[in-house]
């Protein structure tokens, strides 16, 4: 009788630790969201040449201690100079990148409000180029990854402005027989996270 009371305890000792440890560690996921813009500096690459463009960016996740995982879309847009690429042909005055990322950044404190954080992400693109004299636009949809690194600041609990770098690429974009490597997208970004 004895030994099945033990049990009886001992089974819902463990079952209310359980239950205090799950209901702990989900208070410490924190959800986030975040709103990025900035500079973008595409390389030339592959015989073709491009001007400084933009890009912005919004960002929802959670964060756990140090470490944050965030779902990304984003958007980066510059203008072609002058292209000897068959597939991005002189006429085409631009290009765009639509991209889905999951990323993952560790942030590693400097100060109680200051830290720095570096950032890795993998996803898609849909790559595009237009043509303004043909209006004709060319667009294909490829493997992309990024990495980043800047620093935060929190102005409070809930608000951390951020400012960093960040490169991005893209699979080769192919059309019929000719391909072309997509530029490598060096972006000077601000942005502005709230913490839930």
């Amino acid at each position: 009788m004895n030994k099945k009371l033990f049990k009886i305890a001992l089974s819902a000792l463990a079952i209310e630790a359980g239950s205090l440890f799950a209901a702990d560690v989900a208070s410490s996921f924190n959800p986030y969201v975040a709103v990025k813009g900035g500079f973008v500096k595409p390389g030339n690459r592959d015989e073709v040449k491009y001007k400084n463009g933009c890009t912005g960016a919004i960002e929802f996740g959670v964060s756990y201690d140090a470490w944050r995982l965030g779902l990304e879309i984003s958007y980066r847009q510059a203008k072609i100079k002058e292209s000897k690429n068959a597939l991005v042909d002189g006429n085409k005055d631009k290009f765009n990148a639509l991209a889905g990322m999951v990323n993952v950044y560790y942030d590693y404190a400097l100060t109680e409000e200051v830290a720095l954080y570096v950032g890795a992400g993998l996803g898609v693109a849909k790559f595009s180029a237009h043509d303004k004299t043909a209006k004709v636009d060319t667009s294909k949809t490829v493997f992309a990854w990024q990495i980043a690194a800047g620093l935060g600041y929190d102005i409070n609990e809930n608000w951390t402005v951020e400012a960093g770098y960040k490169l991005f690429n893209t699979a080769k974009v192919k059309s019929n027989s000719n391909s072309v490597k997509t530029p490598f997208c060096h972006s000077l970004e601000a942005g502005l996270r709230y913490n839930f």
